[in-house]
């Protein structure tokens, strides 16, 4: 993944894909929309401006902070941390799980733990491997565009899907959440069997250009 690209860690992230999922995406598209954004590997893959939504409230803060995230603090806590993780395991871990100051500390913190958890869980008992890097973003003039082009929002996938008038310059990219329960990859949502029908279903009926990633279990 080129380091112009935004993304992190994340459980059934799509990274290894994109190429895949970008030879498929139909021509002339201009916007990106994402009502599961997760780690965001498809979405700042591509040179577009972008819808981002997530009801996850911590992935939600972090994209609504992003410029701000990497742009203030971000990379200098990674060095900090990376520092004292061979020196002193225990201050690195007090940094990481500190209280954060402020929405912008609370980002870069969840940003950081996606790297070092175990698996990229999201549970609070998911181990930190202080083993693990964690990946420093170089913030581009590009990639600091798209993130200013992009639309954040922190709603219910449905919500978003049910109420959208697309155009025909628009794609839309369904890459939804594990079943609760499974694995306890989707902390943060109530997203069950019936929720994949529903989703399912609009899938079916919907006129837009869109695209949904499944998996088998």
């Amino acid at each position: 993944m080129n380091d112009q690209h935004f993304y992190f860690p994340y459980p059934g992230g799509k990274i290894l894909e994109l190429n895949r999922i970008s030879s498929l995406m139909p021509n002339g598209i201009q916007r990106v929309i994402e009502p599961f954004a997760g780690g965001g590997a498809f979405v700042f893959s591509q040179n577009k401006q972008a819808w981002l939504n997530d009801n996850h409230p911590e992935i939600a803060n972090l994209y609504r902070n992003l410029g701000r995230v990497f742009a203030d603090e971000t990379n200098i806590m990674i060095d900090e941390i990376e520092h004292w993780k061979s020196k002193d395991a225990k201050i690195a871990l007090g940094l990481i799980n500190s209280k954060p100051l402020d929405d912008i500390d609370r980002a870069s913190k969840f940003y950081i733990k996606r790297h070092l958890a175990y698996r990229a869980l999201f549970t609070p008992t998911a181990p930190i491997d202080l083993r693990r890097s964690v990946r420093k973003v170089n913030w581009t003039d590009n990639l600091d565009n798209l993130w200013k082009r992009a639309q954040t929002t922190e709603l219910d996938a449905f919500e978003l899907l049910e109420g959208l008038e697309t155009k025909d310059e628009d794609f839309i990219f369904l890459d939804p959440p594990y079943t609760v329960g499974w694995r306890g990859y989707s902390k943060g949502y109530d997203f069950g069997p019936n929720h994949q029908k529903r989703l399912a279903s609009w899938f079916r009926e919907t006129k837009s250009k869109a695209m949904i990633i499944m998996i088998a279990i």
